[in-house]
């Protein structure tokens, strides 16, 4: 599944990196915080002064919002669709319930919260994103989890105190949790064991409850049970291919149904024992992703009144650059990068960054240099981005913001072999991507306005 040159060294035996974590960690957490400081006079010209302004370095008032859902609640919105004006709903409760707290027990101010939280969620990205490199057996994993940092990789975003930072950060320690040594050569699991299966359902749930986007995870998750469910199965005795163990593991799911027609004639399928091993903690994660999504889906309709108001507000209110499936009209979006501005391309600078970040995703998605776990994880995540036209609106945060692409990029940049071929020269391209990134971010589209942000009620009362 995943050809290796054949000059491939396995990476020697090591001891986990927690120390050389730590410290890119806190290196990390440190970087973040200086960038903050070096572009806050940039976020706050655009505001002029506006008095519902808490703290200014924000993404275009979204932490905003998370404040005044601390202090105030979700105000019930007044009026059926469209209601982004008069709601708080569309925003999820996982980043303004992290600064209630941090302000409830430390005494924080709520002004700086934002900012504490999102760099303690950088700190955390960067921790587990170099023990998940060390899971997938990365050469230099601690400094390869730095690409984390970079813009576009990571989400020139991140670097605005925001819920972008907060679910990069859980978006690694998902990647850490289904990456951890398998648990699938075992026959029979013990309560340790059990609870480490079932603790993948609570973290899917807080991911769901930072940003809807982690719904973009559960097919990628799906891949990545059935993938080390088969490599698991391979170390057990296992034979066949991929493939052929997809078509094994249905058959053995079915296999009580299966028992009762062979009671009633010729059997269509054989059902010899097979070594099969399933990798359960990983798909207790999409399991956690999906009840997050229901519960939330069923808050929003019961508090607003209105039947699926979350998924309406989604699919309805913020609308899509095309319609699912129209490939003419996603192309025609994103010429729009290329094209001279002008009053018939007032998206530009939006598509040329999402092409970018789409670009981003696939470069390490069609890399053989990448892990097959990896790759397959990313080439999903690509395809949910493009079918459901999510570029459309701000996919830097919605998409580049993920913990996946930025792994899948620290797996391109690591050596395969003990020789280092061509890593100054992909560093190099790694460094000229940042370099026009942050231009674009700077000096194109936020002097520009771009994205726009929007003027929502801050009290709960509706207007007379």
């Amino acid at each position: 599944m995943n050809a290796l040159p054949a000059d491939f060294v396995a990476p020697p035996a090591r001891n986990t990196p927690l120390l050389g974590a730590f410290v890119v960690a806190l290196f990390g957490a440190a970087a973040y915080f200086g960038v903050g400081l070096l572009i806050a006079p940039t976020i706050t010209a655009l505001y002029n002064n506006d008095p519902l302004i808490i703290y200014a370095p924000t993404h275009f008032e979204d932490a905003r919002q998370y404040v005044l859902i601390c202090n105030e609640g979700y105000n019930v919105p007044w009026e059926p669709l469209p209601t982004l004006h008069a709601s708080r709903l569309n925003w999820m409760p996982g980043y303004a319930l992290a600064q209630c707290l941090l302000h409830d027990w430390t005494g924080i101010s709520l002004v700086f919260t934002g900012v504490v939280v999102s760099t303690g969620a950088i700190g955390l990205a960067l921790f587990f994103g170099a023990l998940t490199l060390y899971h997938l057996a990365i050469r230099a994993p601690t400094l390869h989890a730095l690409v984390a940092l970079m813009p576009l990789i990571g989400a020139v975003w991140v670097y605005l105190p925001g819920a972008e930072a907060m679910f990069l950060c859980l978006g690694m320690i998902v990647l850490w949790f289904i990456t951890l040594p398998s648990l699938g050569n075992r026959t029979h699991f013990g309560w340790s064991q059990l609870a480490q299966i079932l603790s993948g359902v609570p973290l899917g749930v807080t991911f769901m409850l930072t940003k809807p986007n982690a719904l973009a995870f559960v097919a990628p998750i799906g891949f990545a049970f059935a993938y080390q469910s088969w490599e698991s199965s391979r170390r057990a005795g296992y034979a066949a291919g991929f493939w052929s163990f997809i078509a094994d593991m249905v058959i053995d799911q079915a296999r009580p149904i299966l028992v009762r027609l062979k009671r009633h004639g010729e059997p269509l399928f054989s059902l010899n024992d097979q070594p099969l091993r399933y990798e359960w903690r990983t798909l207790t994660v999409a399991v956690g992703i999906l009840l997050g999504f229901a519960g939330w889906l069923a808050y929003t309709s019961v508090i607003s009144g209105i039947p699926n108001y979350f998924l309406q507000q989604q699919l309805e209110y913020w609308g899509r650059a095309w319609t699912v499936g129209d490939v003419n009209a996603m192309f025609r979006f994103f010429a729009q990068a290329v094209q001279p501005s002008n009053a018939h391309t007032p998206w530009r600078y939006v598509a040329a960054w999402d092409l970018a970040v789409v670009i981003a995703a696939l470069i390490p998605a069609v890399s053989r240099r990448v892990p097959t776990l990896i790759r397959g994880m990313l080439v999903l995540l690509v395809s949910f981005m493009l079918l459901t036209a999510t570029a459309s609106f701000a996919s830097d945060r919605y998409a580049a913001s993920t913990a996946l692409i930025a792994i899948g990029w620290s797996c391109w940049l690591a050596p395969l072999t003990a020789t280092r071929r061509y890593a100054l020269l992909r560093w190099g391209f790694v460094i000229g991507m940042v370099a026009i990134t942050w231009y674009l971010l700077l000096v194109k589209m936020i002097p520009a306005g771009e994205p726009g942000s929007w003027p929502i009620a801050s009290d709960t009362r509706a207007p007379r």
